[in-house]
C-alpha cells in the first residue's frame, strides 16, 4: 500500500478543476484510467455523498486498470472490480477461477457494505444475477461456542457448493478429519481450519495451506455464501437448462452426453457458470447490490455502441460454437436489454460544450533519456505546474527524489509549484491542464511498465516423497526388495493384533506386505514420464547389483565433485568491494517487489563477487521467474567497479531477448551495452570488437560467436552463461579456458529437485529461484476435439485484445498445411511458420518476427517450449495433444500467462474415443491441472528430472532411472558423508515389546494414505524437538489426541524412547521377561567407566558380556516406555 493516495486526491481537491462533476446532468470526457482515477477519487468520502461510487469503464480491461488506480488513491477504501462475462461467448470452458473468485467477492464486499468503490465494464450492469435477498438466505454464520451438527456442517458446505477433497489446496475447497474441518471460502486469502468438540466450534483458525500450519489470530465468526450465481441442487436444474438450449445447436447430443457425465464425476462441468442465468433465483441485476451512490456511466449513445459491438462479437461466438455441436446459452439468456440505474455523471467519447472543461493528456515518455527529462521537469515547473514523480516501490520514489536533488530541480511541498516523488503505484502518467498537475511514472520514465509484486511463496516441491497420492499401479521401491507395483491397503491380524499394512506385487506373482510403521523402508518410484521400469523379483539377485552398480558411479562421481571443490578453494579471483551508492541506486531502480527467492540468490552472488574466490554459480529457475534480474545485478556490480561482462546466450533470438532485456534495464546508468551475433553487420561488429579490447564497452550479450579468437576483452570481470546445456562440446572447452581466474553464474530454465540441491550443498553453489510469477498457474485450460470454428474463435479473441497466439503442431511434414489453415480461418492474421528444418537463420527470423510483434500466430513444433518469453502471447492451441507427455504440455502451457492478461490453453484432440487409455488419463489430469495437484507434481518431477541430469550428467542419469531418484539422493548423501568423515546414514534402533499396539490411532487420522504420509515423514526425524513440533502440527490439522487413545499416545512416547537411544548409539531397547534390556552398540559414544558406575549404583542393573544393560521394569503399563525414556536420560547426562 503506498503512502500519498490520499494526499494527492486532496491536492487536486484544493485546486479542484471548474464545474461540479456532480451536477446533474454533468459530463465528462473519458480520459486515462490514472487520471480518471484521481479526478473521481475527490469524490469518495465527502460529506454529504453517498457512500458508494459506481463507475463504467468502457471495456473490461480499462475496468481492471481503473480499479487498480483507484486501490492506490484510496488506499483501504473498499475498492472493487466485478469483472463481467461479456468476454466468454459459453461453450466447453468456465471463466478462469481468478475471475469467479472476484466477482463473488464483490458480492459479498456489496452485501457486507465493504464496497466503497465498484468498477464495471460496458455490459456488466445488464448481467442477470441471482437476488441478494436470495443469497443472503442461503448464507452460513458460524460463531465460535456456538453448536454446528457436524453432519449438517458438511452437508451444508456441499450445498453452497464447496467440493470435499482430501486436503483444502485451493479455494473453494473443504475436508473432513476427525474433530477438523479444513476450509478454503473464495473471499479470503488463507484457508481456514475449524475445530470441533463434540458439536461445539471451538476455534477458527487461518493456516498456510504449504505447511499446514496455524497461522494469524483465529477468528470469532464467518459467514459463508454461496458459491455460484444460482441454486444448482443435485445439478438437474443445469442440466433442464442446457437441454432446452440443445435444439439451437447441431448435433448436441454428445455435449449433452458430456456434460451430464462431468456432473456425476466431478460435480460440475466446464462453462455452467453461464447457464446460472436461466435458473430460477436469476431476478435480479448489479443495481440490486449496490446501495445508493455516485454512478459514473457512459454516455448513452457511446454506450449502446459498445454494447451492440459485444453483442455482435457474442452471438458471431455462439454460432460457432453451435456449428461445433457445442450447446450455448442464448444472449437473451444473461443479459437484460437495459441497466435501471440512475446516473450522476455522465463519461462521454468526446469533449463538447456540455462536457466539464476537464481535460487529460498524456505525458511525454524519455525511455530512460534523464537529461531530457530534467529540462521537461524544469520547463513544467517555470510554467506553474505541480510535477509527481510517482514510483511503484519505495526503492523507486527515493530514487526519484535523488534524481530531483541532482539536477537542482524546484521542489514541491504542499500546493506549491515545483516537482515531488511520490511512492504510488499507476498504470500511466498523465497532465491535467486545468489544475496544473502532471504525474510521471516508470513506463515514461525508463520505458516499462509497473506491474504487481509476485507472491511472497513458493511453490511446493514436485518432489514430495511422502507418497501421498500413491494410487493402485504405481511403482515403489522397498529399499531392500526393489522395484514393486503398489496394490493397495489392507488390514491384517498378526499376533492377535491388527496391523495395517502396503501390499506390494513384485515379478513372477511375488507379493510382500509391508507395515505402516516401516514406511521409511518405502519410497515412491520417480524417473522420467513414461519410463516404466520392471518389477524386481524377491529373494532375487539383480536389485543388489543394481543399487552396487549405482552406488559406485556415485562415488566416482561424488570424488570427482569434492576434488573440483577443493580445487576451486585454492583459485584467486578479484574481490568487489561492498555495494556503494550507484550500486544501490541500480538495485532501488527495479520497478517490481524482489520475491524471497530472488533475494536470497541476490545476497548469494554478491557474497560470492565479495570473495576472493572466482564465482561460479548455478542459478535456476522458470522463464519469467527473475533469473535475469539477478544476472543483472550481478552484471551492474561489475560493471560499476570498471570490469567488464559477457552475457553468453545459445541462439540468437535468446540473444536479442537478452540485449534488449539488459539495455531497457540499465537505461539511465552509465554502463555501455553491445551485441554480438550473425545479424550484426560487419563494419558494427569491427567497431564493436575493438571497442570492447580498449574497454569501451563494459556489458556485451552475445551468442558463440564471442568465443572466437578475434573476441579481446579488456578487462573481463563476469561471464553469464544462459542455458549451458545446449552449447556443444567445443564451445565448452573454449568456456573452460574463458572462465579461469573470472566469476561466472550459470542460468538454467530446466528446474532442479530441492532435494538434489540441498545433497550438494557445499559443493556446488546452486541458487533456486522457484516463486512463480503472479497469476503464473491461474491459465485457463481447455481441453476440446479440434473444430475450425472453435480455433478460428480462440485466435480472433486474442487478436482483438492485441494479443498473439501459439499455435503447437509437433510434425514437420504437415506444419505448412496447418498453417494454411489458419491463414484460411483468420485471414487478417499474420502467420509464421517454425521448425526444427529450417536453417538456423530462417528459423530465427521467424523466431525475432513473433517476439517484435510482426507475427500474430506462430504456427510451430515444441521448439517453443524452452526459452521464449513473449508477454504478448497469451493464447495456446496445442494440435493432437493426447499425443505429448505431462511435462512437455506443462512446459509448453508455461509460454502463455506472463503478464497480467488472462490466459488461454487449448488442448486439441480428436474425438474421445479415438485416444488411447494413457492419453485419456494425461488429459483428465491436465482438465483438473492445479498447482498442487498430482497431475502438476507428475510434470513439474519429470522436469525436475531433466534439470537433475543436465546437472549430473548422462551417466547418473541412467542410475537414477534404475533405482528411482529418491534412493539415488540418499546414496548420495551417504557417500558423500563418508568421503567427508561424517557419520553416514542414520542409527538403526530396535524396540521390542515396549508398547504393542502403539501406533498411529485410525480414529485420530483417519485415512490410510495420511498416515502413510505421517509415519514416513516421522521416520526422517532425527531430534525430539523436531517430533515435538510435527506432533503439534498434526494436532492441528488432525485435533488434539484424545486421552481415549492410548495407542497413539505410547506411539509417541515409543519415539522419544527411539531417538534418545539413536543419539546414544544403543541398537536395541526391549523388554523382556520382565526386564528393561539396552544393547550398545560398539560406536556409543558412552564411557564404559561411567557406565559401569551407574550400572553399580543403580538397583537391580546388571552388564552382560554381550553389551547389554538389563533392569527390572517399574511401575504402571506405561512404565517400561517412561522408564527406558529416564534411563537414556541419565546415560546422556554421564
Amino acid at each position: 500500500m503506498n503512502d500519498t493516495g490520499h494526499e494527492l486526491r486532496d491536492l487536486l481537491r484544493s485546486t479542484g478543476p471548474a464545474g461540479d462533476l456532480g451536477a446533474p446532468g454533468a459530463r465528462l470526457r473519458w480520459m486515462s484510467p490514472g487520471a480518471l482515477a484521481l479526478v473521481l477519487a475527490r469524490w469518495v468520502g465527502r460529506e454529504g455523498r453517498p457512500q458508494t461510487l459506481w463507475v463504467d469503464a468502457p471495456s473490461e480491461a480499462e475496468a481492471r486498470i481503473l480499479a487498480q488506480d483507484l486501490q492506490a488513491l484510496l488506499p483501504g477504501a473498499g475498492v472493487a472490480h466485478f469483472p463481467g462475462f461479456a468476454g466468454y461467448a459459453g461453450g466447453e470452458s468456465s471463466p478462469p477461477g481468478m475471475v469467479l473468485r472476484e466477482r463473488l467477492s464483490t458480492l459479498v464486499g456489496l452485501l457486507e457494505r465493504r464496497v466503497q468503490v465498484l468498477v464495471t465494464g460496458p455490459l456488466t450492469a445488464c448481467e442477470k444475477l441471482p437476488h441478494p435477498t436470495w443469497f443472503q438466505k442461503q448464507k452460513l454464520e458460524l460463531r465460535k461456542g456456538a453448536e454446528v451438527p457436524r453432519e449438517l456442517l458438511l452437508e451444508t458446505l456441499i450445498a453452497l457448493g464447496y467440493r470435499r477433497t482430501e486436503m483444502a489446496s485451493a479455494p473453494g475447497e473443504f475436508s473432513s478429519r476427525g474433530m477438523v474441518v479444513d476450509l478454503w471460502p473464495d473471499h479470503l486469502d488463507q484457508p481456514l481450519r475449524l475445530e470441533t468438540f463434540g458439536d461445539e466450534l471451538e476455534r477458527l483458525s487461518p493456516f498456510d495451506p504449504d505447511s499446514q500450519r496455524r497461522t494469524g489470530e483465529a477468528l470469532e465468526t464467518l459467514t459463508l455464501y454461496p458459491r455460484f450465481e444460482g441454486d444448482r441442487g443435485d445439478g438437474e436444474a443445469l442440466l433442464a437448462a442446457v437441454a432446452s438450449r440443445a435444439s439451437l445447436t447441431q448435433e448436441p447430443g454428445d455435449d449433452l452426453a458430456f456434460r451430464r457425465a462431468r456432473l456425476a464425476t466431478h460435480g460440475h462441468f466446464p462453462g455452467e457458470e453461464l447457464f446460472h442465468p436461466l435458473l430460477a433465483q436469476a431476478k435480479g441485476q448489479l443495481v440490486h447490490w449496490v446501495p445508493p451512490c455516485l454512478r459514473v456511466r457512459l454516455d448513452p449513445a457511446w454506450e449502446e455502441a459498445l454494447r451492440e459491438a459485444e453483442r455482435t462479437r457474442i452471438e458471431d461466438g455462439l454460432a460457432m460454437l453451435r456449428r461445433g455441436g457445442v450447446v450455448c446459452p442464448d444472449f437473451e439468456d444473461r443479459f437484460l436489454p437495459t441497466d435501471p440505474s440512475r446516473s450522476t455523471l455522465l463519461l462521454t467519447e468526446w469533449q463538447s460544450e456540455a462536457t466539464v472543461p476537464l481535460a487529460a493528456q498524456p505525458v511525454r515518455e524519455f525511455q530512460g533519456r534523464l537529461s531530457d527529462l530534467a529540462d521537461h521537469l524544469q520547463d513544467l515547473a517555470l510554467t506553474g505546474h505541480r510535477v509527481f514523480l510517482a514510483g511503484s516501490t519505495p526503492g523507486m520514489r527515493d530514487r526519484f527524489q535523488e534524481f530531483i536533488r541532482e539536477h537542482e530541480l524546484p521542489q514541491a511541498y504542499g500546493t506549491e509549484v515545483g516537482c515531488r516523488a511520490l511512492h504510488l503505484s499507476l498504470s500511466a502518467g498523465f497532465h491535467l491542464k486545468e489544475p496544473g498537475l502532471v504525474i510521471f511514472t516508470e513506463r515514461e520514465v525508463f520505458g516499462r511498465k509497473a506491474v504487481q509484486a509476485a507472491p511472497k511463496k513458493s511453490r511446493s516441491s514436485a518432489f514430495l516423497s511422502d507418497l501421498r497420492d500413491l494410487k493402485p499401479g504405481d511403482r515403489v521401491v522397498h529399499l531392500d526388495h526393489g522395484i514393486g507395483e503398489f496394490v493397495g491397503f489392507a488390514t491384517l491380524t498378526v499376533g492377535g493384533e491388527e496391523q495395517e499394512v502396503l501390499q506390494l506385487r513384485y515379478a513372477d506373482g511375488g507379493q510382500l506386505n509391508v507395515s505402516l510403521e516401516r514406511a521409511d523402508l518405502m519410497q515412491r518410484y520417480t524417473g522420467a514420464e513414461g519410463h516404466l521400469p520392471p518389477l524386481d523379483k524377491l529373494g532375487g539377485a539383480s536389485w543388489a547389483k543394481v543399487k552396487r552398480r549405482a552406488k559406485k558411479a556415485i562415488r566416482d562421481m561424488a570424488d570427482e565433485l569434492l576434488k573440483l571443490y577443493a580445487q576451486r578453494k585454492l583459485e584467486k579471483g578479484h574481490a568487489y568491494p561492498a555495494d556503494g551508492p550507484d550500486m544501490a541506486a541500480f538495485d532501488t531502480s527495479f520497478p517490481f517487489t524482489l520475491t524471497p527467492d530472488q533475494v536470497e540468490a541476490i545476497e548469494a552472488v554478491k557474497a560470492d563477487l565479495e570473495s576472493p574466490r572466482p564465482m561460479d554459480r548455478l542459478l535456476v529457475g522458470d522463464v519469467g521467474f527473475g533469473k535475469t534480474e539477478v544476472a543483472m545485478r550481478a552484471a551492474a556490480k561489475v560493471a560499476l567497479e570498471g570490469k567488464q561482462v559477457a552475457v553468453l546466450c545459445p541462439t540468437t533470438v535468446l540473444c536479442f531477448q537478452h540485449f534488449r532485456t539488459f539495455r531497457e534495464r540499465f537505461a539511465g546508468f552509465p554502463i555501455r551495452i553491445e551485441m554480438l551475433n550473425r545479424f550484426v553487420d560487419a563494419t558494427d561488429q569491427k567497431r564493436i570488437l575493438q571497442e570492447l579490447g580498449d574497454g569501451k564497452i563494459e556489458i556485451v550479450v552475445g551468442t558463440h560467436q564471442m568465443l572466437g579468437a578475434k573476441v579481446k576483452f579488456a578487462d573481463l570481470g563476469l561471464v553469464v552463461i544462459d542455458e549451458e546445456q545446449r552449447f556443444g562440446v567445443g564451445h565448452k572447452e573454449k568456456l573452460k579456458k574463458l572462465r579461469l581466474n573470472v566469476d561466472q553464474l550459470a542460468l538454467s530454465a530446466t528446474p532442479i529437485p530441492r532435494t538434489l540441491h540441498m545433497s550438494l550443498t557445499g559443493l556446488r553453489e546452486i541458487s533456486l529461484i522457484e516463486t512463480p510469477p503472479k497469476d503464473r498457474l491461474a491459465i485457463e485450460t481447455v481441453v476440446a476435439p479440434w473444430s475450425d470454428e472453435l480455433v478460428q474463435t480462440a485466435i480472433q479473441f486474442e487478436l482483438r485484445r492485441g494479443g498473439q497466439v501459439y499455435l503447437v503442431h509437433n510434425r514437420v511434414e504437415s506444419i505448412v498445411s496447418i498453417a494454411a489453415r489458419v491463414r484460411e480461418l483468420v485471414p487478417d492474421a499474420r502467420v509464421g511458420v517454425g521448425h526444427g528444418q529450417l536453417t538456423d537463420e530462417g528459423l530465427e527470423q521467424v523466431m525475432l518476427g513473433f517476439m517484435e510483434g510482426r507475427i500474430d500466430v506462430l504456427v510451430a513444433t515444441t521448439i517453443v517450449e524452452n526459452g521464449l518469453d513473449v508477454p504478448n502471447a497469451n493464447t495456446l492451441i496445442v494440435h493432437r495433444a493426447d499425443a505429448f507427455g505431462l511435462s512437455q504440455l506443462y512446459q509448453l502451457r508455461g509460454r502463455v500467462g506472463r503478464s497480467d492478461v488472462p490466459a488461454y490453453a487449448y488442448l486439441m484432440i480428436p474425438p474421445k474415443h479415438e485416444i488411447s487409455e494413457d492419453a485419456r488419463k494425461r488429459l483428465q489430469a491436465l482438465e483438473d491441472f492445479s498447482e498442487l495437484g498430482s497431475g502438476f507434481r507428475v510434470a513439474a518431477m519429470d522436469l525436475e528430472l531433466r534439470g537433475a541430469g543436465n546437472l549430473l550428467g548422462g551417466e547418473q542419469s541412467g542410475h537414477i532411472h534404475d533405482i528411482g531418484f529418491e534412493l539415488y539422493v540418499k546414496l548420495l548423501e551417504e557417500t558423500l558423508s563418508e568421503l567427508q568423515g561424517q557419520p553416514s546414514g542414520t542409527f538403526e534402533v530396535k524396540l521390542d515389546n515396549l508398547a504393542p499396539g502403539a501406533q498411529l490411532g485410525r480414529r485420530w487420522i483417519d485415512q490410510a494414505s495420511e498416515r502413510l504420509v505421517a509415519y514416513k515423514r516421522i521416520s526422517r526425524l532425527r531430534e525430539e524437538k523436531d517430533l515435538e513440533l510435527y506432533r503439534m502440527d498434526l494436532e492441528d490439522r488432525f485435533g488434539r489426541i484424545s486421552e481415549d487413545d492410548p495407542e497413539t499416545l505410547r506411539f509417541f512416547e515409543l519415539l522419544k524412547v527411539k531417538l534418545r537411544a539413536q543419539v546414544l548409539a544403543v541398537s536395541e531397547v526391549a523388554l523382556d521377561k520382565g526386564q528393561l534390556k539396552f544393547r550398545l552398540s560398539p560406536q556409543t559414544p558412552l564411557d564404559p567407566a561411567k557406565l559401569m558406575a551407574w550400572v553399580g549404583r543403580t538397583k537391580g542393573a546388571s552388564l552382560s558380556p554381550d553389551g547389554a544393560v538389563r533392569l527390572p521394569v517399574q511401575g504402571t503399563a506405561d512404565g517400561p516406555i517412561l522408564q527406558a525414556q529416564r534411563v537414556l536420560v541419565e546415560w546422556a547426562g554421564l
